[in-house]
């Protein structure tokens, strides 16, 4: 999975709320795989880049959007939070893969 670039010159659309979703993060640690970090989100956003992309993020506290942050994974609901652990395995492959690295 490869990550997301930073979006320049980025308009919200329209947002709606986001009750029961959390968007995650890889972190590597040494050894032991991907840590998962996790953050509530306020909402989702639909947005548009000044290419005229548009895409979907969660909303974090602040008003960051959480696509933007380098090892962003993904969103989740708690329905399918199983999910997130085999995608951060992924992420954190596939980094470390770019940088030449063994796991």
């Amino acid at each position: 999975m490869a990550a997301q670039p930073e979006r320049e010159g980025v308009r919200i659309l329209r947002t709606t709320p986001a009750n029961g979703w959390w968007a995650a993060y890889a972190v590597r640690r040494e050894g032991d795989g991907p840590k998962i970090e996790q953050e509530r989100i306020s909402s989702f956003a639909l947005c548009e880049d000044a290419k005229g992309d548009r895409f979907v993020s969660g909303v974090r506290e602040g008003g960051e959007l959480c696509v933007v942050r380098d090892d962003f994974v993904g969103h989740f609901s708690s329905k399918n939070r199983w999910k997130i652990r085999a995608a951060a395995e992924r992420f954190v492959r596939a980094r470390a893969q770019e940088r030449g690295e063994i796991i």
